[in-house]
């Protein structure tokens, strides 16, 4: 800012270090590139741009300086997700003396890998700057990447000892800091070169909107590991509300699906209906309330409006025979509201078919129902699929929230 505006003298007010960083792979004999990204407040007046750091009584060479602004696509908030650059722009690390770096051929399919190591703590690792302020309050996020740690380390367990990564957004604005668990690993079948998928829906908060800064990160392993990421992606879900479910045959194994509770069941990628394509089965369950949940958008309950739900379940014993069920022994579909105006709303919604449940085979669910005005003022909606004996498997294919015609 300016100390005497008439005069246009300068006042030093701040000073933000470690804005870029060398990208790796380097070579000390070659040009080496220093690349980062950094968010200038709109009050200031004035900005000056050093590089500094390197060792005493050595040549200093600058060459192809630029600052380019960094655009907001809804598209894709992450840059340079899968390496595809080669080196590290884009990329940093969150905390502390991590040190990340370019593993060519070790991702998914032969691609490359971000590695981080000299983790000190379990919250560090590799991390990117984001640019959101196109996105607004209310709006879905969805997160995705591949991840790697030690091979054993635990999907469904809070013990940050032995738990495997999750994906965090940290947003901070006005002084406001917030910390999101935007990403988790749903389903304990890794591909086949052992990458789990870490994924989830984010719905974007007023306090996170337009924000100072936003940083995606990868905490929560344990801090002796080393953690490597590939396909690292973000982006909004636009709405449509005639179709509210995302990967409702599950074509996409477990994207944008999660538990409903951490460590108290398992979820696994299976044959789809009729033996093709993928479904999931949660087991393991603790108590009836475990299950499947997703994020929908809020913003298509309207008072009054109908939808139509339709699925398919299969339900199976822990040595994975079929067992049958009658009446409300049987799945349903839950609409849980929270955020309401008036207390949280539940919505249980049991199947309109007249069937006779068939043990060995897959079971058509279907039923519509109207959006009550407490459910309609909900600023966030999920929908479950639990509330079934503990002692049986759910099994889930086909899921789909179709506005009535």
């Amino acid at each position: 800012q300016y100390r005497d505006a008439s005069t246009k003298e300068y006042l030093y007010t701040a000073e933000h270090r470690d804005l870029a960083a060398l990208v790796r792979p380097f070579n000390n004999a070659e040009w080496s590139r220093v690349h980062g990204i950094f968010k200038m407040m709109p009050t200031s007046a004035r900005l000056w741009v050093e590089l500094e750091r390197a060792p005493d009584n050595v040549k200093f060479l600058l060459d192809g300086a630029s600052l380019t602004p960094l655009t907001c696509s809804r598209d894709s908030l992450v840059r340079n997700g899968n390496l595809e650059l080669g080196d590290t722009r884009f990329w940093d690390t969150y905390g502390g003396d991590v040190t990340i770096e370019v593993l060519p051929g070790a991702g998914p399919n032969g691609g490359n890998a971000l590695k981080s190591s000299t983790r000190n703590w379990y919250d560090q690792g590799q991390a990117q700057a984001l640019n959101i302020d196109c996105v607004n309050a209310g709006d879905r996020i969805a997160f995705s990447a591949k991840i790697k740690s030690d091979a054993n380390c635990l999907i469904y367990s809070w013990d940050h000892t032995a738990r495997c990564n999750d994906l965090f957004l940290y947003t901070s604005k006005a002084g406001v800091k917030e910390y999101h668990r935007v990403g988790f690993i749903t389903a304990d079948t890794p591909d086949e070169d052992g990458w789990h998928h870490v994924h989830g829906i984010h719905v974007h908060t007023e306090n996170g909107e337009k924000p100072d800064n936003a940083r995606l990160y990868f905490p929560d392993a344990n801090m002796a590991w080393d953690v490597y990421t590939a396909d690292v992606k973000a982006y909004v879900l636009e709405q449509n509300c005639e179709a509210l479910v995302m990967n409702p045959d599950f074509e996409e194994k477990d994207l944008y699906w999660t538990y409903t509770d951490r460590d108290r069941s398992k979820v696994k990628v299976v044959p789809g209906a009729g033996g093709s394509g993928h479904a999931l089965r949660v087991y393991d369950r603790d108590h009836t309330w475990r299950g499947l949940r997703q994020v929908l958008d809020s913003r298509c309950f309207v008072a009054s409006e109908e939808f139509t739900i339709t699925a398919k379940f299969r339900l199976t014993d822990a040595a994975l025979a079929g067992v049958a069920c009658v009446g409300t022994q049987c799945p349903s579909v839950v609409i849980y509201g929270r955020k309401c105006a008036s207390g949280d709303v539940h919505q249980q919604i049991w199947n309109a078919l007249d069937i006779t449940w068939d043990p060995e085979g897959w079971n058509n669910y279907e039923a519509a129902f109207a959006v009550t005005a407490e459910l309609a003022a909900c600023k966030s909606v999920e929908v479950w699929i639990h509330q079934v004996n503990r002692e049986w498997n759910i099994e889930v294919d086909d899921v789909q929230i179709s506005a009535s015609a």
